[in-house]
């Protein structure tokens, strides 16, 4: 599977007031920067509202509490602090990069590309932006596009074992199953640890109807990373394929369970509801597909494969 939207090391910015401190901004200076959540963001707010922030620094107090509601999962409020922190600096690069994550956080990829594409004018060729701008062209269904970013990824960073990933998966995307697996076999031989390695072999194998070896994959996956949604999901669906819904069951309670920390969680959680939903019939999910409407299926955007549901006889 293909990791949250990559953050690049972005360090909260200085604060500095040019008049001396009382000891309680003194605390806000250091919790406004730390961008930890509420708290963080409450700093900044009483830093904004003192009067004695240089206004030329403004741009830096709510690039902060920006990233405290972002941090918090209030992405609302945080897109409201980089649009202020854009306009007051603009040829501040960090700030598209940082609210192109929000964007996505948002599952809003339109303008999560747009401002990569920003972040690249003006810092270059960066290889977490090529690689975060092809995870986003991957689920907008724009496969030969991500292959393209992942290409210049990897000519930045030929050692990125995450790059290997989703290029596999992406090929596999493209029906290319025999390139995926042999690329994912040397990304599993070289790190072997890899969590989302074993998860995109078991979904390579899965499309590729090898429901035993996708399997044992997505399990070592789980065992690697047992708070990994999709993994869940994707043993869940083999569970259910081989007609044991109660283990299949709590496979998708437990992904539903999980946090939610990323839009490929969240994709993950929804398609657990709804697979569960299915399970409640009478009638087995793989059965239904052989008797049913060729409309009974599924596209799960988090694996990128199509899978039978019930609907009805």
């Amino acid at each position: 599977m293909s990791r949250p939207f990559n953050v690049v090391s972005l360090a909260l910015l200085q604060i500095s007031i040019a008049t001396p401190c009382f000891a309680g901004m003194q605390k806000d200076l250091t919790n406004c920067i730390a961008g930890d959540g509420h708290a963080s963001a409450a700093a900044c707010t009483r830093i904004l509202k003192s009067g004695r922030l240089p206004r030329k620094q403004f741009f830096i107090a709510h690039f902060n509490r920006a990233w405290a509601y972002r941090n918090a999962g209030d992405f609302e409020k945080a897109l409201v602090d980089f649009d202020r922190a854009a306009k007051l600096n603009p040829k501040h690069a960090d700030t598209y990069y940082s609210r192109s994550i929000v964007h996505y956080d948002r599952n809003e990829i339109e303008k999560s590309l747009s401002d990569l594409d920003r972040y690249l004018k003006r810092k270059g060729d960066k290889q977490v932006t090529y690689y975060n701008r092809a995870l986003m062209f991957r689920r907008l269904g724009k496969p030969d596009l991500a292959l393209a970013d992942l290409k210049k990824a990897r000519a930045l960073k030929p050692s990125d074992q995450n790059i290997a990933v989703l290029r596999a998966l992406t090929l596999s995307d493209l029906h290319d199953h025999p390139t995926a697996r042999s690329e994912i076999d040397d990304t599993i031989a070289a790190e072997p640890n890899n969590a989302g390695a074993y998860y995109a072999r078991a979904v390579i194998l899965f499309r590729s109807q090898l429901w035993d070896e996708a399997k044992t994959d997505v399990e070592k996956a789980i065992a690697i990373q047992n708070t990994f949604p999709a993994a869940h999901v994707l043993l869940g669906q083999i569970l259910a394929h081989r007609g044991d819904s109660y283990a299949a069951k709590a496979r998708y309670e437990r992904a539903i369970d999980l946090p939610a920390t990323s839009v490929e969680a969240l994709y993950a959680r929804d398609e657990a509801r709804t697979l569960l939903k299915g399970l409640s019939h009478k009638k087995p999910a793989r059965v239904a597909a052989s008797n049913g409407s060729p409309n009974c299926r599924r596209f799960l955007p988090a694996a990128g494969i199509t899978i039978p549901i019930y609907c009805g006889d």
